[in-house]
């Protein structure tokens, strides 16, 4: 299984200040799908708040040799990206096993806009 590094679109409300994250991570096979995140820090580390993602593998689905996008979409709540700490970071990891399945992806509070991304459904 190959996987490649995390593309994360960084979104701020201008409204209410609050940040979305939108994570396509493109596969080499078509057995894997979205399964969640496993936490958001709301303290930063040097500045940087880290978001974990999990992918999982599903024997029911069709398993070719496909590039396959999997797409995480999620609201960023508990956390405020400033001068002090102005990064997220972005890791992905099977939910199977909890390793690393790729890089990590960082992104800077300057690099979100309120562009025309979804916004998470809520429950």
């Amino acid at each position: 299984m190959k996987i490649a590094k995390p593309q994360v679109h960084l979104r701020k409300d201008n409204n209410t200040g609050t940040y979305y994250i939108h994570v396509i991570t493109w596969m080499d096979y078509t057995r894997f799908k979205a399964d969640g995140y496993e936490s958001i820090s709301t303290n930063a580390v040097n500045g940087v708040f880290t978001v974990t993602l999990k992918i999982t593998e599903d024997t029911s689905l069709m398993d070719m040799e496909l590039l396959t996008p999997i797409v995480h979409t999620l609201e960023l709540t508990g956390i405020e990206l400033n001068s002090t700490n102005p990064y997220l970071e972005v890791r992905v990891i099977n939910s199977g096993d909890n390793s690393e399945m790729g890089k990590r992806r960082k992104t800077h509070q300057d690099d979100a806009d309120d562009s025309g991304m979804p916004t998470p459904k809520t429950k």
